[in-house]
């Protein structure tokens, strides 16, 4: 295919990647989120279907990312081909996978766009795509694969028919290369790396693009006495749940976990019980958020985890009668139309949901990323950064950090950081 019928231009890397993807049937592109992997896929798909190796192309994303790929689609080719087939990860979970097209397992590319969200092997999702194996072309995207070891590739790759993934259960792979501490057995090790580096291939945006400085910085806010002593009062809870009379540590479970969302959302403010609501009388969190606002000149987005928090960053907007969008409880064309409306500058803030909008976004007219909350991954916070720092990022991006000193949303970043589990973060928030 000649690269002039796609209407944008390649960056050179872009072509190595294309070109990698070419002399495979199954190939991998786990280069750095913002660098345009969308852009080489389709390239990928045109080329097999003029050169009439595929007759379908079955695409397969988070719900969210569908909106990318028609606009990507709209941009450099000019249409939506037909021959193009979207089906979100939980359609495929939902339907059973009975929404899937009829399809020639020899003529079609199946392309799975965050490829992580078929980590889990006891999904539904997942046990679906498994049994896609048969399909001859197939192209895997993630800009951070894995998030804690190498085991989170073992399904994506089970699912692109990868040997030796594809002729073993998680268990048996479990005990053929890896000891039962979890380390890798060493010759195992280069054996599969060597595999892997045959069909995947990644670059950063680093070595890629001259995008400009990211600057990171912390805003602190301190607790109200009622903020501290709802606080104190979890903490002391918990504590008793977890620790014996003796001072030991009983084997921390889910539902202690859980109480990790609970300390976050004092933090912001609020606390959600059975049946109610807690709501401090003031919000110093907020407080700290208007003072950024007051002073804003650049187009931002608001990174929040509860739904709550939308409520009360709304409200404040609201009340400074300031344009906004909420990413997160909006779905389909309102929601297109918010990105777009934010796009054009009809808004200057959005309001975005980590857990749902953390992925597949160009919002690279935002120049400001506040994080009123931040995600129990790192890797969903690193996605997060990406929205505005990418290709076609032209002004250094600032990211804010609301923190409590001391408190769990200060160490929920240090964990992050450092890469505690989350059973160490609730221990350090309960002052072990």
């Amino acid at each position: 295919m000649n690269l002039m019928q796609i209407k944008t231009q390649l960056f050179e890397y872009q072509k190595e990647l294309l070109k990698f993807a070419r002399a495979r049937t199954i190939s991998m592109n786990f280069s750095s989120t913002g660098t345009g992997k969308t852009l080489v896929a389709i390239s990928l798909a045109i080329y097999l279907y003029r050169n009439k190796h595929i007759s379908k192309a079955i695409i397969v994303s988070p719900k969210n990312v569908q909106l990318t790929w028609n606009d990507e689609l709209l941009a450099h080719i000019g249409i939506i081909p037909d021959w193009f087939y979207f089906f979100s990860y939980d359609l495929i979970r939902y339907h059973r996978g009975e929404c899937l097209p009829k399809y020639d397992p020899k003529k079609t590319l199946l392309i799975l766009d965050e490829c992580r969200y078929v980590r889990n092997g006891s999904a539904q999702r997942t046990k679906v795509l498994i049994q896609l194996q048969n399909i001859s072309y197939k192209y895997l995207l993630d800009g951070t694969p894995i998030e804690k070891s190498f085991l989170d590739l073992f399904y994506p790759f089970k699912i692109a028919g990868i040997w030796p993934f594809n002729q073993m259960r998680l268990d048996q792979f479990k005990r053929e290369y890896f000891y039962s501490n979890g380390l890798m057995k060493q010759l195992r090790t280069k054996e599969l790396i060597s595999r892997i580096n045959g069909i995947s291939i990644r670059k950063t945006k680093e070595e890629c693009l001259d995008l400009p400085p990211k600057l990171y910085t912390n805003r602190w806010y301190e607790f109200t006495p009622e903020q501290a002593s709802v606080y104190e009062y979890l903490r002391k809870k918990t504590r008793a749940e977890i620790y014996e009379p003796d001072g030991s540590i009983i084997t921390i479970q889910a539902n202690h976990l859980s109480k990790i969302q609970k300390f976050l959302q004092i933090c912001s403010g609020f606390c959600y019980a059975q049946d109610d609501i807690w709501l401090s009388k003031k919000n110093p969190k907020l407080a700290c958020l208007e003072q950024i606002i007051n002073h804003l000149d650049q187009p931002a987005l608001i990174w929040v985890l509860f739904d709550m928090e939308e409520n009360i960053i709304a409200d404040l907007l609201t009340k400074k009668k300031i344009p906004f969008g909420i990413l997160g409880r909006n779905k389909g064309s309102q929601r297109e139309k918010i990105i777009h409306e934010f796009i054009a500058g009809k808004s200057d803030i959005l309001i975005c949901k980590l857990q749902s909008v953390s992925a597949g976004l160009n919002l690279q007219r935002a120049s400001v990323s506040i994080f009123f909350s931040n995600p129990l991954s790192m890797n969903i916070r690193i996605q997060a950064e990406d929205r505005n720092y990418r290709i076609g990022t032209r002004n250094k991006v600032t990211y804010i950090d609301l923190l409590a000193r001391g408190k769990a949303d200060d160490l929920l970043k240090q964990k992050n950081i450092k890469k505690w589990s989350d059973a160490e973060l609730l221990l350090r928030i309960l002052g072990h």
